[in-house]
């Protein structure tokens, strides 16, 4: 798994709380395309069932508020993925 996916997986795991999941390196590939190619601004909810679709399951904790700078993080991470033939 390259640079790239393993940030992205670790900036999804700090945005959505995420303490238990095992995503392919084809989903990490899959989740960047669908985030990349959002319509509009996501919010947390919106990248947590883009997750969701794309795995199907994961446990979370959150211990603290919300912060959407890590949603702008997560954007620039899935734009450096490229997309697969």
């Amino acid at each position: 798994m390259n640079g790239d996916l393993i940030g992205m997986k670790k900036e999804l795991e700090k945005l959505l709380g995420i303490v238990k999941w095992a995503p392919t390196e084809q989903q990490l590939v899959e989740l960047a395309r669908r985030i990349r190619l959002a319509k509009r601004p996501l919010a947390i909810d919106d990248v947590s069932e883009i997750v969701l679709s794309v795995v199907q399951k994961y446990e979370a904790m959150f211990l603290e508020g919300l912060d959407n700078s890590d949603l702008k993080m997560l954007l620039m991470l899935a734009t450096k993925i490229p997309a697969q033939k």
